[in-house]
């Protein structure tokens, strides 16, 4: 049963707006559609929790896709997500377990780089690049939004794990804070600062009901209790279907299908993102030979 929940809201008196996501079921699947290791079972889950705590900074037909590129192992890391906090991703390095890995084999030595695009009905609407300098999937996110967007953010993701293949997240869970117009970013610094100690993680894991969850996090970080509602549960939904990437075959070259159909009635294609297995009939594309 899928527990996952977003709410979002405002620390009035620190002028901060805040989503928080329960993203326990969406990391799970995210995790085993990969078969991701435990080393990127958590930073894949860090991408999707960040990915779904911007869904309400979107409105009916938007979308962002944020692509990290680091010069490790890790390499490119994918994750798109909707206003109706529909995530999912794409995780190029799903086995990253070795016993002398650190964090400079995964990561690279150099700075590495975060895209961000945001689209509407389909049509780029924004885009922007930074670095990616903190070795930090969340982290460098909100150094994309502080310096892209030049609106301070602050990312706080958490994961634990449960030993099974089959259920392998325990709880995952993430929160956003951005400065609204009037907030005292003097003030913003401290509370940023604690919301990536290991203790305010271990909060976040917490087994609490949102509002219940909210009352403690503001307690921990000395500010009001928040007005708050709910938004969409995350998920990993994927908008992948037979039609649409028939619509995308039927861009090919006319000679490279002829080539692909060359020696087979039917063709298997996988969606990059879920997985998803279409089967395409030589017949589907008649007009093009």
């Amino acid at each position: 049963m899928n527990s996952d929940y977003s709410v979002r809201g405002t620390f009035q008196n620190l002028k901060v707006r805040f989503s928080l996501a329960d993203t326990t079921s969406l990391c799970a699947d995210g995790i085993r559609i990969f078969d991701a290791d435990p080393v990127a079972a958590e930073i894949f889950s860090a991408a999707l929790t960040t990915a779904a705590l911007l869904a309400p900074l979107l409105e009916g037909a938007e979308k962002y896709s944020c692509q990290w590129e680091y010069p490790g192992l890790l390499g490119k890391l994918l994750v798109d997500v909707n206003a109706r906090a529909d995530v999912r991703g794409i995780l190029n390095a799903p086995h990253l377990v070795s016993e002398s890995l650190k964090a400079d084999d995964i990561f690279g030595h150099n700075d590495g780089l975060m895209k961000v695009l945001k689209f509407d009905n389909g049509s780029i609407i924004n885009s922007g690049s930074t670095k990616a300098p903190l070795a930090d999937i969340a982290a460098d996110a909100g150094f994309f939004f502080s310096t892209s967007d030049q609106i301070e953010t602050e990312f706080a993701c958490a994961v634990r794990f449960n030993p099974d293949p089959a259920n392998p997240v325990r709880r995952a869970a993430g929160l956003m804070l951005q400065a609204m117009p009037d907030c005292d970013l003097t003030a913003f610094d401290p509370v940023r600062e604690q919301i990536k100690q290991k203790g305010f993680r271990e909060i976040l894991l917490e087994d609490l009901a949102p509002k219940q969850k909210l009352v403690k996090i503001a307690a921990a970080l000395s500010l009001a209790e928040p007005e708050f509602s709910y938004g969409p549960a995350p998920g990993f939904r994927c908008s992948c279907s037979h039609g649409k990437l028939l619509g995308s075959m039927k861009l090919l070259p006319a000679g490279d299908l002829a080539e692909i159909f060359s020696e087979k009635e039917t063709v298997k294609v996988k969606c990059e993102f879920c997985r998803s297995e279409y089967v395409f009939d030589k017949s589907e594309f008649i007009k093009n030979g």
